[in-house]
């Protein structure tokens, strides 16, 4: 569930700073259902693929690569297309507020997912 919510807010920065004008009609209350609805539904696909971790250990391990993996390429995707909406900005007053606004989310990713991909190379190492 974190990765997936940690996308989301990624996803939630990316249409607030490049679509200002339009986030509410782009995230609107249905979207945002809808959204909620497709996670909750992957992280319980999740939870029931990991039922027994010995006997399906490859299978959940695979899985959860997919899904950290799949989370982290669109959080930097979104933030390379945050970082180019930014950049085209003539303000350098906007680009203060917006980076500033961007930071908080970047150390959640960071503090998440480095660890994380951390663990993932002593244990293919092994």
């Amino acid at each position: 569930m974190e990765p997936l919510t940690i996308t989301l807010m990624a996803f939630d920065r990316l249409i607030a700073i490049s679509y200002p004008l339009r986030y509410h009609t782009i995230l609107s209350n249905r979207t945002i259902s809808l959204l909620i609805v497709v996670i909750w539904t992957i992280g319980r696909l999740v939870r029931a693929a990991c039922v027994d971790p010995t006997m399906y250990f490859k299978i959940a391990s695979t899985l959860f690569n997919c899904v950290l993996w799949t989370n982290f390429c669109l959080i930097i995707v979104s933030y390379m297309r945050i970082i180019y909406a930014v950049v085209k900005m003539s303000s350098s007053t906007h680009r203060k507020k917006t980076f500033s606004t961007c930071i908080s989310h970047v150390v959640v990713v960071a503090c998440f997912f480095f660890p994380k991909m951390k663990r993932l190379r002593k244990v293919s190492r092994t």
